[in-house]
């Protein structure tokens, strides 16, 4: 949930998986003013640096022949459509297309470019577009050390930092814990420096956010065997350790 330049709020419905997704613009006593259905989940929306916002939408489940691909639209805040993007890209990575998408978090740069972060099977990826969401380069992130390569995982979160972006997230392995990874990403998608938790305990993420300090605080699920999962609050420096 948004509250926008002109004190209203703008709510990205995520949807029970396969079900529908939506934006919503509604006045702070819930009235709705405007609604746009996507079909699919939305992952994400930002106000945009020229008054209007933007949204990540997945696609997980093929309808008809069209691919499971990550979709970024503009909508200026009267509900009109500025732009809608599909980003195909099966000539660089093999079966993209055929296999599903999830979304987690979009950032506009100081620039006005767009910063997409998603994952399609087991690898998770950044995308890069200029001010009008074209591609500009897309890179894919994959843990070397294990097999098979896994960043996948839950509440991927990307924050602006002086040097590039910081990226927060749960990496899901499979047959090793579970592991919290920060990594600060370069202007051009290369991986700066990286930290990884492995408190063995995380089994969800459900929110991350970024204080005025740089350092984030994490709502985490804490997996200590049923009936006894509890809730924490990590807070990580702004070097995310």
């Amino acid at each position: 949930v948004l509250l926008d330049g002109e004190g209203k709020l703008i709510v990205a419905v995520r949807g029970i998986y396969p079900g529908d997704g939506a934006l919503v613009r509604m006045d702070t006593n819930g009235t709705v003013l405007w609604t746009r259905q996507f079909g699919s989940p939305v992952g994400d929306v930002i106000l945009t640096a020229d008054g209007n916002c933007a949204v990540l939408v997945e696609k997980n489940l093929a309808a008809d022949d069209d691919p499971r691909d990550i979709h970024l639209y503009k909508f200026a805040l009267d509900g009109t459509m500025l732009f809608g993007k599909r980003y195909h890209c099966g000539q660089q990575f093999i079966n993209f297309d055929n296999i599903s998408k999830t979304s987690y978090s979009l950032l506009e740069s100081a620039e006005g470019d767009f910063l997409l972060a998603f994952s399609y099977g087991e690898r998770f990826c950044l995308l890069n577009t200029d001010a009008d969401g074209d591609i500009e380069w897309m890179k894919v992130y994959m843990d070397p050390a294990l097999e098979p390569p896994m960043w996948v995982g839950r509440t991927w979160s990307l924050w602006p930092i002086a040097d590039g972006t910081l990226l927060a997230g749960l990496r899901m392995s499979p047959g090793t814990d579970h592991a919290l990874v920060t990594a600060r990403i370069a202007g051009d998608g290369q991986v700066l420096s990286s930290t990884v938790i492995g408190t063995g305990e995380l089994d969800n993420l459900r929110g991350c956010v970024q204080a005025a300090d740089g350092s984030l605080y994490l709502c985490a699920e804490l997996d200590q065997g049923e009936p006894y999962q509890e809730h924490g609050i990590l807070h990580l420096d702004a070097a995310g350790s």
